[in-house]
């Protein structure tokens, strides 16, 4: 059983819902945003027991699924205290935003959407030509790109996680925690650009391209150029284009030429530590001016 919520449902018909979500799978395609409470999954109203679908006004994945004739869009934000025990996706052209709380799993299929800026979920994948952007929050298992979807990292912590991009995919880090993490491209027409994001275990192509953006890149203790990694696999060293430093074995297939998964290094300026620290100190000078004065 699927338990809907319409556009004919008025707001207090979520906490119904919520009362039965233990039992059901649920479906929010009201075409409403938040603040609309019927649109905000809180502690008062959550889903322990369940998955949540997003979908269009006239869309229901039980039934038919693509939807056919897709109406008006719906938001839906997850916030501190919000939970949804199975999968939180959003379908068609409908999007999630999660700040807090906790989800299964975070998914965007067809051409919907996602930001991630807080909360913990257990898997992060996006499908289609959906697009995912991830700035806080922890994700515990697997962050991946399928069909030609996109996502763009710039925060948050994806520790011991399975992070890659498939089929003709696109990946973009920018920033973020990976501690232990592997970091995959296995689609001949997917591409992971990597800026910045500290701690990365492992960076492997076995098809599609990895691009590493910034200075001072070693392989063994040894100095390699910009372009593809003229080595099958190592140990590659480096200042990343954010300031993160990268220390991640790596392996490609295509380091003699062949078009068949690669690592290429690519310049990018570094920020420079003695740079940020002039600019805390003369930022806290002028605070402690601006407070004598007053």
């Amino acid at each position: 059983m699927r338990l809907v919520l319409s556009s004919l449902f008025a707001a207090a018909s979520i906490v119904f819902v919520a009362e039965l979500a233990s039992a059901a799978s649920v479906v929010i395609n009201n075409g409403f945003a938040p603040p609309n409470p019927a649109n905000v999954i809180n502690a008062s109203n959550s889903f322990p027991g369940t998955a949540v679908d997003v979908q269009n006004v006239g869309c229901n994945v039980n039934l038919i699924d693509p939807c056919p004739s897709p109406g008006a869009p719906t938001s839906v934000a997850l916030v501190t205290g919000g939970v949804v025990g199975g999968l939180f996706e959003a379908h068609e052209t409908s999007s999630i935003t999660m700040s807090g709380g906790t989800a299964g799993a975070l998914a965007t299929i067809e051409s919907s959407s996602a930001m991630l800026s807080g909360g913990e979920a257990g898997d992060l994948d996006a499908s289609g030509s959906s697009v995912v952007t991830m700035s806080g929050g922890t994700v515990r298992g697997e962050l991946g790109a399928f069909d030609t979807a996109s996502i763009t990292v710039n925060g948050g912590t994806a520790a011991n996680a399975n992070v890659h991009a498939d089929g003709s995919s696109s990946l973009t880090i920018t920033g973020g925690t990976f501690t232990g993490s592997n970091l995959t491209v296995g689609g001949s027409l997917a591409s992971i650009k990597m800026r910045g994001g500290e701690g990365m275990a492992q960076v492997i192509a076995d098809a599609g391209s990895i691009t590493i953006f910034g200075q001072g890149f070693e392989v063994g203790g040894i100095p390699v150029g910009f372009g593809v990694i003229p080595f099958q696999h190592g140990t590659l060293t480096g200042a990343l284009g954010s300031g993160e430093t990268i220390d991640a074995i790596f392996s490609h297939n295509g380091y003699q030429g062949v078009d068949n998964g690669t690592i290429t290094l690519a310049f990018s300026t570094v920020p420079e530590p003695s740079t940020a620290l002039l600019v805390t100190a003369g930022v806290l000078g002028l605070a402690s001016v601006r407070r004598a004065r007053t």
